[in-house]
């Protein structure tokens, strides 16, 4: 495996475990969350900026 996908990997990790924190801190729905995983893998794939947060009906804000 090249370094640069390990790195994107480990990053993703992250991202989602963070992601996992901030729940635990406020809460939300399974959907929500899978949205948001989502929303995290694109962000991953794409770059899009980290900013981008969905709001409690699943929409990016």
């Amino acid at each position: 495996m090249k370094l640069i996908n390990k790195i994107r990997a480990w990053n993703l990790n992250r991202k989602q475990a963070d992601l996992k924190k901030e729940i635990e801190l406020y809460g939300m729905s399974d959907e929500l969350l899978e949205k948001q995983v989502a929303l995290n893998i694109k962000r991953n794939e794409h770059d899009i900026p980290d900013k981008t947060k969905l709001n409690d009906e699943g929409f990016v804000q």
